[in-house]
């Protein structure tokens, strides 16, 4: 059995076995080897635990078709997906978008393209046609006071 001691994450519910602001998670394993290795590999099998749950959020929970072959290409698609979030996120974002879930980044990123507006679109502008008109002299007046005449 291995049991670690952690700081629960800022905004993490707590509950009653939470002591001093601090989780205990235990493993019960059978597998040899030493106790580093063995937590290297179970914190490996959460995040392709997490992995598996982005992906079903991306479009994995249902399949959208009835034919097989159609279903495959739609997981094909979904792989490809997965791929580019997570290159995209390893080598383009920083910060809290670099280890943000896809739903967080569809709505950070993708809906700012698509959101509605509730105002009429501005009115196409007006195109100033050049003139070759003398404009008046400037008057003692406008000189000595600018924009006040």
């Amino acid at each position: 059995m291995i049991v670690r001691r952690e700081r629960a994450h800022p905004g993490a519910q707590l509950s009653f076995t939470d002591h001093d602001g601090h989780r205990f998670q235990a493993n019960l394993t059978d597998q040899p080897g030493e106790i580093a290795q063995l937590e290297r590999d179970h914190r490996g099998r959460a995040r392709v635990e997490d992995h598996i749950r982005n992906d079903k959020d991306t479009g994995m929970r249902k399949m959208p078709f009835r034919d097989f072959e159609h279903n495959r290409v739609w997981l094909a698609i979904l792989g490809i997906a997965h791929d580019l979030i997570a290159w995209t996120q390893r080598l383009l974002l920083t910060g809290e978008l670099a280890r943000a879930e896809p739903k967080r980044l569809r709505y950070r990123n993708a809906d700012l393209a698509v959101t509605p507006t509730t105002t009429t679109p501005p009115p196409p502008p007006v195109l100033a046609v050049a003139t070759h008109r003398r404009l008046p002299p400037v008057t003692e007046a406008e000189k000595h006071n600018p924009g006040q005449v």
